[in-house]
């Protein structure tokens, strides 16, 4: 990773300005408004530029952020997001609190932006560090998680529990319904793939939408309702069989 500045460096500089952003007698005394850089760091990439990702929480608090940091490690340029929720290791509590009965282990978390809300995406291996499933986490509140068998699954199993838990209005404003035929079907690792016809887009469908998408044959009338397209393919996040009574 090409980079002018040392991670340990920035770190180190966003737990001074942490401390002592209200005053150095705030140290000795009340501690007003300290904050700290939480226990996970990570890296993300935006137009090739390499960045310094961590959240920030307060030094009495441990189990909740009050916002997070992205530096340019090229010009150390910093912007603070402030943002009230989980901190990461209470996201890796809750994604392996999901799957314990298989015991896997969940990466550091990265921040993410999905369906319009602050987001913790990790990936859950095994004991063997195999990479078995993957888990969507809200920064708002860590109860509310997605797990699936691939990307799509678990951003899917996401959407459905943001949506029954009421919390965010946006998730329903990024879905397109749809009508239509069924010119070609697949099922390939846990998603059903989908074209209409006299339709180009493509639809990615996890089995766990509908019970029906087993039964779907080529020119069965269908509904859906779909999100973002994710590498060529639309999303779906509810699916109805027309056909099938």
């Amino acid at each position: 990773m090409e980079r002018v500045h040392p991670t340990r460096f920035i770190q180190d500089q966003i737990n001074y300005w942490g401390a002592l952003k209200n005053g150095w007698f705030n140290t000795l005394f009340t501690q007003k408004e300290m904050i700290t850089t939480t226990a996970g760091h990570s890296y993300v990439f935006a137009d090739g530029i390499p960045y310094f990702y961590s959240g920030l929480t307060s030094i009495t608090n441990d189990e909740s952020t009050v916002g997070f940091m992205l530096v340019n490690l090229r010009t150390k340029e910093a912007t603070f997001y402030p943002i009230t929720g989980a901190t990461e290791t209470a996201a890796i509590k809750s994604a392996q609190g999901q799957v314990q009965q298989f015991g896997y282990q969940a990466s550091d978390p990265i921040l993410v932006n999905e369906f319009g809300a602050a987001t913790y995406f990790m990936t859950l291996k095994d004991v063997d560090g195999l990479l078995k499933q993957y888990a969507f986490v809200s920064v708002e509140n860590y109860n509310i998680v997605g797990v699936g068998n691939s990307i799509s699954e678990a951003r899917n199993n996401y959407y459905t529990v943001l949506k029954s838990n009421g919390i965010l209005s946006k998730a329903d404003d990024v879905a397109t319904a749809i009508k239509g035929t069924v010119e070609r079907i697949n099922f390939i690792e846990g998603n059903y793939y989908i074209k209409l016809s006299g339709k180009n887009e493509l639809y990615s469908i996890p089995k766990t939408v509908s019970p029906k998408l087993a039964l779907t044959q080529v020119g069965d009338k269908i509904e859906i309702q779909y999100g973002t397209e994710v590498n060529g393919f639309y999303e779906v996040t509810e699916f109805i069989n027309k056909t099938l009574k």
